[in-house]
């Protein structure tokens, strides 16, 4: 879409209409694939604060800075943002504004350069489920609904399976086509919706069972939101509720919180419970990351939310610590 502006153009109203555009998938990514949601509310909730920063006031294209970018942070941070919230914002405003250019629906000079700028980053406090947990889920009272039934049996696939959500959401639609039988394994074979990579899953038996139970039909797929909020439920009920503490910094200032655990527990949690437990069952590092699609062993190190005591059972297996 080419449109010619003037020099001295307000780019907000442009990016309002890039992040509508990219809702109703008008927009395509760089790779020609629709945006996935989280880019749509992610620009959306960095426009909203980039508007409140403004206060009504014009931003042209020439006032878009690394100076602008700072003080865009700074007001963040005043304003009570984490740190990790802050730093997505300026990413995805500068990712939006790069966009523009690259559509051009805004002229820039030939010299302009999109500014860019380090933010922090900090790893924030976030859990696993162990065997024992997921053992819970999978013994509780099933006097339940349907619908709790099967967000049960979801989690329990993605924990033993590593899958994103929005892998698990395309096997659990049709799970025989991706499922397949080798010399008494049992697979999953699929492509990753996220970086294409070919995957097989080798499937634990209890994943097996659940897919032979519900005769390989899980009925209409779920939100994210719906999925993550019925598994807090979920976890609340079979007692999962060790204290948690969750160090955060917010406006500048590193603070303690005090969750229960199964207040911290989503879709997420059952992808990083996989890669935690295989790493202490001993599963090589290079396997598990083949499954994740993490890029590097300290990423992977990074993601394990294994604790110094979990490690240190886990030592004690080797010659070296008998």
């Amino acid at each position: 879409m080419l449109s010619i502006f003037k020099k001295k153009q307000d780019i907000v109203p442009l990016l309002e209409v890039l992040i509508s555009d990219i809702k109703n998938k008008k927009i395509l990514t760089l790779k020609n694939k629709p945006y996935k949601d989280n880019s749509f509310h992610s620009g959306r909730t960095a426009l909203v604060n980039l508007k409140e920063f403004l206060s009504d006031a014009p931003l042209y294209i020439n006032d878009f800075t690394t100076d602008f970018l700072k003080g865009f942070g700074m007001f963040m941070n005043e304003k009570g943002l984490s740190m990790n919230s802050v730093t997505n914002n300026v990413k995805s405003l500068i990712t939006l504004v790069d966009r523009l250019i690259i559509e051009r629906r805004i002229t820039v000079g030939k010299d302009f350069k999109v500014p860019t700028i380090n933010m922090p980053k900090e790893i924030t406090t976030a859990v696993f489920t162990t065997e024992a947990e997921i053992d819970l889920l999978a013994n509780m009272d099933l006097s339940l609904t349907e619908k709790l039934c099967r967000v049960r049996d979801v989690y329990i696939i993605q924990a033993y399976t590593g899958l994103r959500f929005s892998d698990m959401i395309k096997v659990i639609q049709s799970p025989q086509s991706y499922y397949k039988e080798q010399d008494g394994t049992a697979y999953f074979c699929l492509k990753s919706t996220k970086t294409e990579q070919d995957l097989f899953i080798p499937l634990k038996k209890i994943v097996v069972d659940i897919l032979v139970r519900r005769n390989f039909k899980f009925g209409k797929p779920f939100t994210l939101h719906h999925y993550n909020k019925r598994l807090k439920e979920l976890f609340k009920s079979v007692g999962i509720n060790e204290t948690i503490v969750k160090y955060i910094t917010i406006g500048g200032e590193r603070k303690e919180i005090h969750l229960e655990k199964w207040k911290m527990i989503s879709s997420h949690t059952a992808r990083r419970s996989f890669a935690t437990n295989a790493y202490l069952k001993g599963v090589p590092t290079s396997f598990v990351r083949k499954i994740t699609g993490h890029t590097t062993e300290e990423s992977l190190l990074r993601y394990i939310r294994a604790n110094n005591h979990e490690i240190a059972l886990k030592s004690k297996e080797y010659d070296f610590f008998k």
